[in-house]
């Protein structure tokens, strides 16, 4: 009678999980752990992340408004000179706007197109005051283009 008493008590002993998952970390899953660091049988990597936001004012933000007119201009002739859009541009300032955090430069251009043909055209370029870089340059033969 010991013996069947010590054969079901092994059994139940083998048959009951074990632990497989060692903290900070627990099985999730048969046989899978994930890491735990606050014990609230949450798998860390499932929690929702939440993301520091820091709100910038607008007027903490100090743009340098030459640079980046002289930018956005550069960035205009180097698009005219590297599409060949005529071969001796010349560049009058026309508006800016400086909106949100985006400087808009729109300059007229007056180009050669051959040697006795001068053509007209607008050249808007876009740049962020914040990341200090080029956003766009648009092309266009009418103003109406450029919207």
């Amino acid at each position: 009678m010991k013996q069947y008493l010590a054969l079901v008590v092994l059994i139940l002993v083998a048959c009951t999980p074990q632990a497989l998952c060692n903290a900070p970390y627990f099985e999730y899953k048969t046989g899978e752990c994930c890491l735990d660091q606050d014990g609230n049988n949450i798998c860390d990597s499932d929690e929702n992340v939440v993301e520091k936001v820091i709100e910038v004012k607008q007027e903490e933000i100090l743009y340098d408004i030459d640079v980046a007119r002289n930018n956005a201009l550069d960035a205009a002739k180097e698009y005219v000179r590297s599409n060949r859009i005529g071969i001796s541009p010349s560049f009058t300032f026309l508006e800016e706007e400086i909106k949100e955090e985006t400087y808009t430069g729109v300059y007229h251009i007056k180009y050669l197109e051959n040697l006795n043909d001068f053509n007209t055209g607008y050249v808007k370029t876009n740049y962020d005051l914040v990341d200090e870089k080029v956003i766009s340059v648009i092309f266009a033969h009418e103003l109406s283009g450029l919207e």
